[in-house]
């Protein structure tokens, strides 16, 4: 058993060593210069293919730490609707995937390892339920971090599925939406600089800078409420 965890570990690792360097010499802006006209005539040409080989890059994107940032890049290549279901769906598959990772491989490292982060947030998650976690999704909290630290939480893996898929889906429309907003490169070349100053892209950047402090807000909102609730109850009794 334990030569069988290690050598999935170890796969795990190289998989994800490989991803990296894939997405640093693929994914890189100079690259989506060069073939912008390239990649909008493909996503076109074969919409479907198109978008599972999206979602297979964005899935291995969301396995690597730090590696964020690309849901305005797929906004502006693949338009609102196409973009949000491919990133929220490889979000959540990527989340799941090292949650599991973390639950059944090494979640012994884990709990050693964020011992005081891991009580604390089982303490939350005793008190308010599955609403800490959707809630921490919503605020931008650590992706990553929220994955692994997740496996050694006493929550059902349906708990962390849903609340992850519907977590993560308002600050990805923002983003995307963001992305649908930018100009194309023709575009910035044919009518300068002055083409990214719209209405539309300027409102969704503002709100990508505001959504983690108003899901803040709605959470000691719903806090208080809940607290509120419990105190007339008591009183009733």
């Amino acid at each position: 058993m334990g030569n069988r965890r290690l050598l999935l570990g170890l796969s795990f690792a190289g998989s994800v060593f490989i991803a990296a360097a894939l997405l640093r010499e693929y994914s890189s802006l100079e690259v989506l210069v060069q073939r912008e006209t390239q990649l909008r005539e493909a996503i076109a040409t074969h919409p479907v293919e198109s978008w599972l080989i999206g979602f297979a890059v964005y899935y291995l994107a969301a396995l690597v730490p730090l590696t964020g940032g690309k849901s305005m890049v797929f906004g502006w290549l693949f338009g609102l609707i196409p973009a949000v279901l491919m990133i929220d769906g490889a979000l959540t598959l990527a989340a799941l995937t090292t949650f599991l990772i973390s639950r059944y491989l090494i979640r012994e490292a884990v709990e050693s390892r964020f011992a005081i982060h891991v009580q604390r947030l089982n303490g939350h998650v005793d008190k308010d339920g599955s609403f800490y976690l959707l809630f921490l999704r919503m605020a931008h909290a650590p992706y990553t971090f929220i994955n692994y630290v997740s496996g050694a939480l006493r929550i059902p893996t349906r708990t962390f599925w849903w609340t992850t898929q519907l977590g993560l889906l308002p600050g990805t429309i923002v983003f995307v939406f963001a992305g649908t907003r930018l100009p194309t490169l023709r575009e910035i070349a044919e009518q300068g600089a002055m083409r990214l100053l719209d209405p539309g892209l300027i409102a969704a950047l503002v709100l990508t800078g505001l959504l983690p402090v108003l899901i803040r807000g709605l959470q000691r909102w719903f806090k208080a409420s809940m607290a509120d609730s419990s105190v007339d109850s008591g009183n009733v009794r």
